[in-house]
């Protein structure tokens, strides 16, 4: 009775268990719609192990099975699934974690064990994502036992294999697979697998007239050679380049794929600051660099080595020596070389670009560097027919006009004697001689110009003895020179600016001819002369004259100065409806200030007015100077004239200044001047927008 009780409550249970399993989740139902079961082989071994295993699972479902050897004499060697082996997971020899994917079948598992022969010890390998090791499952002790690893994950490399923390003998290595054996010890054995991100060897090959440094992937620098590798994705960095006036080139392969690997060039690399880098493929390269010479300059006349000196200048103005103590090689391939044994001590190089069209040779900033990423000098300068050569050398550490040095050069030896026209060396006067022939050149230190120029001695024969001369270039007289030598100090008496011929403004007259030297013809009258502003005071014999210039027009009008003795001030305001003052292309409102037998700042001073003209500045909403000079002016009674000489002016283009006069004609009762030239006072900045219409201009006495 209580054995059917038991049965027909069981069956209840069952019943329940399927109306609720089956009638509430239609889900469920469908995941497991036909599990199918799982059992497990019965055998003779089964007394020496333990299995747990689901009795049941989906199609498609990975199954996992525990299985545990009890036995100290046997140990696992094979568990299945419907006879396909399960895949262990996790353990050893003594059990563990094997999977298996459910197929929609039944299932039976089996488990094969084996007892130790007497001899015979387990070996254990390792189980890992990142390989997989083929072993035997048991050896006789002293028996070699072959052990087969195979990294799965590209990026892995084995670095070692031991047994029992002993390494084991490494048969072969490669890319995949790695291949060691050891001799079986009487006791159980456990394997140990170590690796490392695999590394790729890095060929270099260093091509003529290049170089080739690498910055990382070396374990050991004072290795010879040293070894370069280095893992996947990892940065490789280095720095490359070629000789001056050779063309490089640099090319990245991989050794596996003959892929070509793309490099870039870091400006704020965290460790080497500016480096070439690649990123490292998975394979070995070979970085290699190349070179052509380039032939920019090949059969040009100023390719050569010149030779000179310095040119200084101190106390003593006047220097004698030959060209032994600098050098300068400009070469074909557009490099040069400058080394000099004076003060100096110049060593340095780079490379140069030539304008065939002026002669100027310049330094490419790009090359000019101490090797070393660090900017250095730099050389520049003139050439001239026939292989000589002004030179000057920048200080690119030091950037400023002071620490520029200047040099005179030539293919062909020399000596030389050299004139500065004052201590700080504004002017040389450079006399070469070749074997007794002679040559000049005239040095201008602030543009950095030279030029050949003629000499016309009245006095000597050489600028070193006592002598004086007459330069001049191709167009025109420069400067008087002149040198004593009891003195010791050269004189350079420059050309005025007023030099030249003038006509008559009237339309007739004889011609006015000012050397610039103080040296004057009008007509048939030679004689001195002095220049004040505009007006020069011409003398010859005992007669003088006076002229008025215009140095833009070229012409003259002859003036008779007289002292004035009306109003020092005068002044004019107008407002913007006047349209007198533009500002920016716009009528502004503005202001015109003559300030007579004035300085600059107000002081007295016979002879100079201080002339002030300002315009508003719309922009800024304040008044801004157009002009604000002090000037020679001459009053002329006879044509009731007063003229102020040289103003400082702009350009029309905007760009400039000039220096024009400026006429007005005055008031019989001399409280007046009044502007009769169609003149435009043009601002010395902005000239070409900013500007006072003085035409008509009136200006009264204050």
């Amino acid at each position: 009775m209580k054995n059917s009780y038991f049965k027909a409550l069981s069956g209840l249970f069952a019943l329940c268990a399927l109306l609720v399993g089956g009638g509430c989740d239609d889900s469920d139902s469908e995941v497991n719609e036909k599990p199918y079961a799982i059992s497990v082989s019965q055998n003779e071994m089964a007394a020496y192990y333990r299995i747990t295993a689901p009795t049941a699972a989906g199609a498609g479902e990975t199954v996992s099975v525990e299985v545990e050897v009890t036995s100290e004499n046997h140990y696992l060697k094979f568990v299945s699934a419907n006879g396909v082996a399960c895949e262990q997971v996790a353990g050893d020899t003594r059990g563990g974690t094997f999977e298996f994917v459910m197929p929609e079948r039944d299932v039976t598992l089996g488990v094969i064990i084996q007892e130790f022969k007497p001899e015979e010890y387990p070996i254990n390998a390792p189980v890992s994502q990142e390989y997989t090791v083929a072993v035997a499952k048991t050896a006789v002790a002293g028996e070699v036992v072959d052990v087969e690893i195979v990294v799965t994950n590209g990026m892995f490399a084995v670095s070692a294999c031991l047994f029992n923390d002993t390494p084991c003998e490494l048969v072969s290595s490669g890319t995949v697979t790695w291949k060691y054996r050891f001799t079986m010890p009487a006791e159980e054995v456990t394997l140990t697998v170590a690796t490392d991100l695999e590394r790729h060897l890095i060929s270099l090959k260093q091509g003529e007239h290049t170089s080739l440094r690498m910055l990382n992937c070396c374990d050991d620098w004072e290795a010879v050679p040293p070894v370069f590798d280095e893992c996947m994705y990892g940065i490789v960095k280095f720095m490359w380049s070629a000789d001056l006036g050779y063309d490089g080139q640099v090319k990245i392969t991989g050794q596996t794929t003959g892929n070509n690997i793309e490099y870039t060039y870091q400006t704020d690399d965290p460790d080497m600051g500016e480096c070439w880098s690649c990123v490292m493929p998975d394979e070995p390269i070979l970085i290699e660099t190349s070179a052509v010479e380039k032939t920019d300059y090949v059969g040009k006349p100023f390719v050569g080595t010149y030779k000179g000196f310095q040119l200084t200048a101190s106390k003593t103005q006047v220097i004698r020596g030959n060209s032994s103590e600098f050098s300068m090689e400009l070469k074909t391939n557009t490099s040069y070389f400058v080394k000099s044994t004076d003060a100096n001590r110049f060593d340095f190089d780079g490379c140069y670009e030539f304008d065939e069209a002026k002669n100027r040779f310049e330094y490419l900033a790009e090359f000019s560097d101490d090797g070393y990423g660090e900017m250095d000098f730099g050389a520049g300068g003139s050439w001239f027919e026939g292989g000589d050569a002004f030179v000057y050398i920048n200080d690119l550490i030091d950037d400023k006009p002071d620490n520029v040095k200047y040099y005179f050069t030539s293919t062909a030896d020399f000596e030389f004697v050299s004139a500065a026209s004052d201590s700080y060396g504004s002017r040389y006067l450079i006399e070469l001689n070749r074997a007794g022939a002679k040559s000049w050149y005239y040095v201008e230190r602030g543009t950095r110009s030279a030029r050949p120029v003629d000499l016309e001695f009245e006095k000597g024969a050489s600028i070193g003895e006592n002598s004086e001369a007459t330069v001049s270039d191709e167009t025109a007289a420069l400067f008087r020179y002149s040198y004593d030598p009891e003195t010791g100090i050269p004189v350079f008496t420059l050309r005025g600016k007023e030099a030249g011929t003038y006509r008559p403004g009237s339309g007739s007259g004889p011609e006015l001819t000012l050397d610039g030297f103080g040296h004057a013809v009008y007509g048939d009258a030679e004689g001195a002369y002095t220049l004040q502003g505009s007006v020069v005071a011409f003398v010859s014999g005992a007669e003088r004259s006076e002229f008025a210039i215009d140095m833009q027009k070229m012409t003259y009008s002859a003036v008779s100065s007289g002292v004035w003795d009306g109003p020092s001030v005068f002044s004019a305001s107008f407002d913007k409806d006047s349209a007198i003052a533009i500002f920016g292309n716009e009528p502004t409102k503005g202001s015109v200030t003559i300030r007579l037998d004035s300085d600059f700042s107000g002081n007295e001073k016979q002879g100079y007015a201080k002339f002030k003209a300002t315009v508003y500045d719309t922009v800024w909403f304040r008044d801004t100077d157009v002009t604000d000079e002090a000037c020679v002016y001459t009053y002329d009674p006879a044509t009731r004239t007063l003229l102020i000489s040289q103003v400082l002016v702009g350009t029309a283009d905007g760009r400039g200044t000039e220096r024009i006069d400026l006429r007005f004609g005055v008031s019989d009762d001399k409280r007046e001047l009044t502007c009769g030239e169609d003149i435009l006072l043009r601002a010395i900045s902005g000239g070409d927008r900013t500007y006072i219409k003085l035409n008509g201009l009136r200006l009264k006495s204050e």
